[in-house]
């Protein structure tokens, strides 16, 4: 009886060692599944990275978005307009007495409706890039249609295709970017523009922009009013307010 009861505690233990030999088996083949399942991926993003379209930044991926530039001495002013854009008239200004120049994210509806103002900012070397308010609540397909024909106007009425295309927080216009061939850029800092008066603005600005920053602006009063000081902050920083695409590449 006591030798039965040695043969089955041997058994029970060669049961649980198979066991236990078979559950490690099988978490192996699971990580190997994984480990290869992402090399391909791997291989695959690499693929796909190689076959950016020139517009896309080198290195980056194109389902990526450009957050900043290069570190040096330029910090590109990114001032998005959407449907409201009556301060870009008094921007402009601002920037053409300070000698500076800075990128502007154009809307259909702001495209269509100043479309001499379009000329104008390109004339003064301004970069020109299309944008759109409330992309992720619109069919993809309309909001193609939409971004083409902003495109579109801004070549006919600038003379240049634009390259830039700002995407604030919308993965959509992301990979929207993808399919016009443009850049998708979302930024590194936001002034939050639509918040507060010049005077909050400007210390939203100070002390927080340094090279390669692409600073997100909107052309609202406040901003205009406080757009001077901005400028002054950068020169007395050692910085030069620059387009995203001349803080980008150069």
């Amino acid at each position: 009886m006591k030798k039965k009861e040695q043969n089955n505690k041997a058994c029970s233990a060669w049961v649980r060692i198979a066991k236990n030999a078979a559950a490690n088996a099988l978490l192996f083949a699971i990580a190997l599944g994984l480990f290869l399942a992402l090399g391909l991926r791997g291989e695959g993003a690499a693929s796909a990275a190689s076959a950016a379209p020139l517009g896309f930044t080198e290195g980056l991926s194109v389902n990526t978005a450009v957050y900043r530039g290069k570190k040096g001495a330029k910090a590109a002013l990114l001032i998005a307009a959407g449907w409201d854009a009556a301060a870009l008239e008094s921007i402009a200004e601002t920037l053409e007495k300070s000698n500076c120049r800075a990128t502007f994210a154009l809307s259909l509806e702001s495209v269509s409706a100043r479309p001499q103002l379009v000329s104008r900012l390109a004339r003064a070397g301004h970069e020109l890039a299309v944008s759109s308010q409330g992309a992720e609540d619109k069919p993809f397909d309309e909001l193609m249609a939409e971004l083409s024909e902003a495109v579109r106007l801004i070549e006919a009425a600038a003379g240049e295709r634009p390259k830039l295309i700002y995407a604030g927080r919308s993965d959509t216009l992301t990979r929207a970017a993808r399919r016009l061939e443009l850049t998708a850029v979302k930024g590194s800092i936001d002034l939050i523009c639509e918040r507060g008066g010049a005077a909050e603005i400007l210390s939203r600005a100070r002390g927080n922009i340094s090279g390669g920053d692409i600073v997100v602006c909107a052309p609202t009063a406040a901003f205009s009013e406080a757009l001077s000081d901005i400028l002054e902050y950068f020169s007395l920083s050692g910085l030069t307010a620059a387009t995203v695409s001349g803080t980008i590449y150069d």
